[in-house]
């Protein structure tokens, strides 16, 4: 599936909130999942982490991103707003 497909499915086979309102929504992650099925799960072929929350992110990040470099391990870090 190329970006084109993709963008054909997720117009085609999800409500979309802005034309439906709450009527749109599907609690639950089976749309995620049938869509990353459909392009093949990439994100089962790369190591991330990903950090949520409301504080205390940037500092988290920096830390483990030191921990990685430490360990020589490739790293990339992307925070915003930038520091």
């Amino acid at each position: 599936m190329n970006y084109n497909d993709s963008l054909d499915f997720l117009f085609n086979s999800v409500k979309s909130y802005h034309k439906l309102g709450s009527n749109a929504l599907r609690p639950g992650l089976n749309n995620i999942i049938k869509l990353c099925n459909e392009i093949g799960n990439p994100q089962n072929s790369y190591k991330i982490v990903h950090i949520g929350g409301t504080n205390g992110k940037g500092s988290s990040s920096y830390g483990i991103s030191n921990v990685c470099i430490y360990n020589k391990l490739k790293t990339g870090l992307l925070t915003s707003p930038q520091y």
